[in-house]
């Protein structure tokens, strides 16, 4: 059978507010979006992808274990109904009807069993009722669909989404996007405390105002393309430019 061996990576510390340097917090920051980028996404696929393989193995194994179970009872009932076969069903059989197992042809052609004592009800056409037990017996074709019958499993893999601002910074839309100025823009804040995104922008020179928000170092120039870190702490909007290309 199938093994896990795809261990996850210990995930850096990120930086604490209030506590690091800015330099520092920076630092940590950068190296727990990298790992998450560069490592653990590698590592989340290849996990699913072993995971997969054995859900795919261990849910075969169950399928031939209820076939096997479903084939049991099927066996159980035709063996009941063969025991106690009493004819073609009789309605108001021996006045009282009939007793538990006992078995009857309905006017389908199929075998039903009764499942209580005085049953003078009709049998139900190819239906399980409170009454009879429609004797079904699996046929090895209808077996052989059973046991190999498709199981859904995941597909796709997992992605860092990046997705081309708006010129809202919402992390719901991608926690990586891009945007790409034709003319001045004016971002807006679309961040909820805790959450944070990174945006690549593209300028040709234009006026680009952001929101309001407190850089961690001094506001930066920006360049023809420049790599700005945004997150939100509490009600503040911090940004870093993490990296420009004049």
């Amino acid at each position: 059978m199938a093994e896990i061996t795809q261990t996850i990576s210990t995930i850096p510390e990120a930086g604490h507010r209030g506590i690091d340097s800015r330099d520092d917090f920076v630092t940590k920051q950068e190296a727990y979006q990298d790992h998450q980028r560069d490592t653990l996404v590698g590592e989340l696929n290849n996990f699913g992808a072993q995971a997969n393989s054995l859900r795919t193995e261990v849910n075969t194994s169950r399928d031939d274990a209820v076939s096997a179970k479903d084939e049991a009872v099927a066996a159980k009932n035709v063996a009941l109904a063969g025991a106690n076969y009493k004819g073609d069903w009789v309605a108001g059989y021996n006045t009282t009807g009939y007793n538990l197992n006992e078995s009857v042809t309905y006017t389908d052609g199929y075998a039903y069993r009764s499942k209580i004592n005085d049953n003078l009800v009709e049998p139900t056409s190819k239906t399980n009722t409170s009454e009879w037990d429609f004797v079904e017996a699996v046929s090895p074709e209808d077996l052989a669909l059973k046991l190999n019958a498709t199981n859904p499993s995941i597909t796709g893999s997992i992605t860092e989404e990046v997705s081309v601002c708006t010129l809202a910074l919402e992390p719901d839309n991608g926690t990586v996007q891009t945007y790409t100025a034709t003319g001045d823009a004016t971002f807006t804040d679309g961040l909820a405390d805790g959450q944070f995104l990174t945006l690549i922008l593209t300028n040709g020179g234009n006026t680009i105002t952001f929101p309001t928000l407190t850089w961690w170092n001094a506001e930066p120039t920006l360049g023809t393309t420049d790599k700005i870190f945004f997150e939100k702490i509490g009600s503040t909007l911090y940004a870093t430019q993490v990296g420009t290309i004049v």
